[in-house]
């Protein structure tokens, strides 16, 4: 380190790397590359709640719904294709520009990331940046913009808990984005020394599906990559996300080179067309962002501004300059250098300490960028005293910084500092950034893409699943089990109260359902145990069943002995207001879950109790009806079936509904007596509801595929090959088909959901899982929130 007049300096670039060093993609090489069409319930985590009563959800869905999504706070979803945390001049730029739209724009994280070096508040880096940056606009404890540490993020997935991470984060995000009118949420990235594991794309995926945000993909830009090689990569992103059930809105560009930065715009939004994948701009590189300020020097070093002037920290240096040796060799390779360099210099230097110091309250000498005396607890008393007198008499510009680390730590952490870090001290960085947003990014087309309404939508089962439980949680019914004693049912109740999905009652003696759960290990403590038989309602549940059956001139002792059938005395705490919904059918038969409810709980408004499925299917949740309950319905009650499957649809989110009623023949190709029931049926549908997409007869294939749909179908179709709700023509082949489906698809059946009751009761399979019980619960919730509207 001799240099050419013996002096002893090492001379360390500043850019530690330039921009374009990338480390291997986190991407793993058995991402599915199949594009399956899947998009997001995004802008549909409203809709469940559109409807007065599931009969009017069809009616108020395209008003309604639109009012409705209007009013809801928006959300965008960023993430780093590559798992680099290269997103902060993005969202500086994001949040700047929603801000002039917005009144109040939130930031969160679902995964926290590290704090800055040696920060004292401790948060994540961009949250602390984010807050620091836009003060006015942030409220609420900043505890409260993540969901979970990086820390418990590694160890939920490393044991299996993935759904419990994904259910920790919807909670948290639920929780944060009503105080705001737009949401900006950062995906997970690299961050430190130990990562997330796993498939950081996929998890990014699954965690923006399930916060229900549109995802904006940042994608760097590597020059030994063709403009096909960037759109083949965002390709696969945006097949993930789907995949995954969420919505990629486009991408925006990082690194862009300087030179042609609008030229190579251009160039990658037509790489990216064929794809049907938006480019909506890209940030180009830029010496004001890519270089090391003084300002993450102070704060990797921890060091204390000893003299000068700390607004001369949000400035760049050219270089590092190590002064070991005689003064006047590091004044000559001051004067020589580029630039203005950094000078590092031990405090067992006092002379050059006191050199460089004099040079500048001289104004004559060389100027550094600023100066770091590393060993500072070494710094003479007399050497002190001189400097903190001259930074007193503001004789000094450039900062002069201690840190108490020795030489070869200060520049082995000066080494470590990322150029393309944006600290909250970093004015000029931060400006800059808003600056490039504003020049080369369609923030326009962005928020446009953001406020369009819904495309007709796949909407996958975890999707699916994790609206039906917000939905349940956010306005908690009473349900009744009246099989309290069956293990099945006790776990699936202390379970349910647990996540605080429904309030649980369950019908029983006391005494042997509390032995029962303590064989099994469940608490059921907060769950209420209603003996039938001892009960004190018992002589008003008898006058309202007398009442009901008047017509068939049901006794007060008959009433009392059909009491005696848990299902009856369920039934009627339902009819009491007692409870809100009843399931039941794990010991029991179907007919003796649905018949107290036929007799008790018909609705004038609706001519035919029906039943659908829920088809969780891989990639999409389809609804299936009537599987359960008609043996053969007519013509008119086929299309009370279809108009009744529609609105449960609607209600739960698969929407819009487009019912194709199934036949052997599509169209016109086929006739006979089964077939021109269901055309009929698809007119009187129609005639009765010409709010709803309805069409019949159709084919299974030609309802749900595509290409099959465009060969059988003639001229514009709403429904054929985008159907979400499949009515049978009769309970034989509706229940043979969905039995099929599930057996030979792995897809999870939920239900009978039972339509056209006043209130929900609905059956279990006697072979039921404990899962299954939980899911009809919470659909017997849904049904019971929008009843008692």
């Amino acid at each position: 380190m001799t240099g050419a007049q013996g002096s002893a300096f090492m001379r360390v670039p500043a850019q530690m790397g330039s921009w374009a060093a990338r480390h291997s993609s986190d991407l793993s090489t058995n991402i599915a590359l199949t594009k399956t069409y899947v998009h997001t319930l995004t802008r549909l985590r409203g809709a469940l709640g559109l409807a007065s009563n599931i009969g009017d959800a069809g009616r108020s869905l395209s008003t309604d719904a639109a009012a409705k999504l209007e009013d809801e706070p928006k959300s965008l979803f960023v993430f780093n294709l590559e798992g680099k945390r290269y997103n902060a001049p993005l969202l500086i730029g994001l949040m700047e520009f929603f801000l002039r739209r917005y009144p109040k724009v939130g930031f969160f994280q679902p995964v926290a990331g590290l704090p800055f070096p040696h920060s004292t508040s401790g948060l994540p880096r961009h949250v602390e940046l984010l807050r620091s940056a836009f003060s006015a606009n942030e409220e609420g404890h900043p505890m409260q913009q993540f969901a979970v540490t990086r820390e418990e993020c590694v160890d939920m997935i490393a044991h299996g808990q993935t759904d419990q991470l994904m259910q920790r984060v919807d909670e948290a995000f639920q929780a944060y984005v009503p105080r705001f009118s737009f949401t900006i949420a950062e995906g997970t990235h690299q961050d430190g020394p130990v990562g997330v594991p796993g498939d950081r794309l996929l998890l990014n995926a699954r965690l923006a599906s399930i916060m229900g945000a549109p995802v904006l993909l940042a994608l760097d830009m590597r020059p030994d990559a063709s403009f096909a090689d960037h759109a083949n990569f965002a390709a696969i992103a945006r097949d993930t996300v789907d995949e995954a059930g969420g919505d990629v809105l486009g991408v925006v560009l990082n690194h862009v080179p300087a030179e042609g930065v609008e030229e190579t715009i251009g160039k990658m939004q037509a790489a990216m067309e064929p794809a049907g994948i938006r480019c909506f701009g890209g940030l180009p590189q830029s010496d004001t962002l890519h270089r090391v300020r003084l300002d993450a020097v102070a704060a990797g070093c921890d060091t204390y501004l000893l003299a000068g002037q700390d607004l001369m920290l949000d400035s760049s240096y050219s270089d590092v300059l190590v002064a070991a040796d005689r003064l006047e060799d590091v004044l000559q390779a001051v004067e020589a250098s580029p630039g203005r360099p950094l000078v590092v210099t031990p405090a067992s230097r006092p002379d050059v300490v006191l050199g460089l110091a004099a040079a500048q309250a001289a104004g004559g000498g060389p100027h550094p960028a600023g100066i770091l005396i590393t060993d500072s607890g070494k710094l003479e008393g007399g050497v002190r005293r001189i400097l903190e007198a001259g930074h007193r008499a503001k004789v000094f510009r450039a900062p002069v910084l201690e840190a108490p680390a020795s030489l070869m730590e200060s520049l082995h952490s000066i080494q470590g500092l990322r150029a393309a870090d944006v600290l909250p001290t970093s004015a000029a960085k931060i400006e800059h950034s808003k600056t490039l947003f504003t020049r080369h990014v369609d923030g326009e087309g962005l928020a446009a893409a953001i406020d369009a309404p819904p495309a007709t939508a796949r909407q996958t089962p975890r999707a699916f699943m994790h609206a039906l439980q917000r939905r349940a949680q956010s306005d908690m019914k009473r349900i009744v089990l009246p099989e309290g004693t069956e293990p099945r049912v006790l776990k699936a109740a202390a379970d349910i109260t647990r996540r605080g999905l429904a309030y649980i009652t369950l019908l029983g003696n006391p005494d042997a359902v509390q032995d029962e759960a303590a064989k099994l290990g469940v608490d059921v403590s907060a769950c209420t145990v209603v003996d039938p038989m001892t009960s004190p309602e018992l002589p008003r549940y008898i006058d309202l069943l007398v009442e009901a059956r008047k017509h068939k001139g049901t006794t007060s002792q008959q009433a009392a002995d059909m009491l005696q059938d848990v299902n009856y005395f369920g039934t009627l705490q339902v009819a009491a207001g007692d409870a809100d919904g009843l399931v039941s059918g794990s010991v029991h038969t179907t007919a003796a879950t649905i018949r107290p409810a036929l007799q008790v709980l018909r609705s004038k408004e609706q001519p035919l109790v029906s039943s659908c499925f829920f088809m969780c299917l891989p990639e999409q949740v389809l609804v299936f009806g009537d599987c359960a309950v008609n043996l053969n319905p007519d013509a008119e009650g086929l299309a009370h079936i279809a108009i009744a499957s529609a609105d449960t649809a609607a209600a739960f989110g698969v929407e819009p509904p487009r019912v194709a009623l199934l036949s052997y023949s599509t169209g016109s190709s086929g006739s006979g007596d089964e077939v021109q029931k269901v055309r009929e049926a698809a007119d009187i549908a129609k005639e009765l509801r010409p709010d709803l997409f309805v069409e019949g007869p159709l084919q299974y294939d030609a309802a749900v595929d595509p290409s099959v749909a465009a060969t059988k179908v003639k001229g514009h179709t709403e429904v054929a090959g985008q159907a979400n709700v499949l009515v049978f023509p009769n309970l034989n082949s509706g229940n043979v088909a969905y039995k099929a489906v599930q057996q030979s698809s792995g897809a999870i059946a939920m239900g009978p959901i039972m339509q056209g009751l006043r209130l929900p009761v609905n059956d279990l399979s006697r072979g039921c899982t404990v899962p299954d019980i939980i899911n009809t619960v919470m659909c017997t919730a849904v049904q019971a929130q929008a009843a008692r509207r």
